[in-house]
């Protein structure tokens, strides 16, 4: 009968340890695992995040996009949809960093959560077309993407992420796109 009570007593003890292995109760958050609420800027204002800055200098719409004058090709935004064309300025900040930016690391989102990458065979033949590669410290640069989206689209945001090279982890910012 001694057997099956400390066999019994071993049994529950597993199982409790078990059960506290498994649920520990409500998980908390560190300050680590919090997000950081989202700020959205505006046309005209520049982000930086030490190693790099961005400035979104204006936005202008088209349907068609000829700016180099090629007769062998011209973008023609789709039925329904436009060009929207973002002019920016990159600077490294940093002192010792090389940076590159990419169209991929500009996206546009509308109201409804759509996500929109740069154009880019439309973007080539613009005349100012953004070149965001092998930046050194110091360099400054200038130039346009173009994104199709429908011509009905509403609150357009661009979204920024910053260079892997510049920041450890992933860092966004919003700017919001008024009409």
């Amino acid at each position: 009968m001694m057997k099956k009570n400390v066999s019994f007593a071993l049994i529950v003890i597993i199982a409790f340890s078990i059960a506290g292995c498994i649920y520990s109760g409500p998980e908390t958050s560190s300050p680590e695992t919090q997000s950081t609420p989202i700020q959205t800027h505006i046309i005209g204002q520049s982000v930086d995040d030490g190693n790099s800055r961005m400035t979104l200098n204006n936005v202008r719409y088209t349907q068609v996009i000829d700016e180099k004058k090629n007769e062998s090709y011209v973008a023609r935004s789709e039925t329904n949809k436009q060009f929207l064309i973002i002019n920016v300025t990159i600077e490294n900040i940093s002192p010792n960093k090389n940076m590159s930016y990419n169209g991929y690391q500009f996206i546009m989102l509308d109201s409804k959560g759509i996500i929109y990458e740069e154009d880019a065979s439309a973007s080539k033949q613009l005349a100012k077309k953004f070149n965001g590669n092998d930046m050194v410290p110091g360099d400054k640069r200038e130039g346009e993407l173009s994104f199709q989206i429908p011509v009905d689209a509403k609150g357009l945001r661009l979204r920024f992420e910053y260079s892997q090279e510049s920041t450890s982890g992933l860092r966004l910012e919003f700017f919001k796109l008024d009409r």
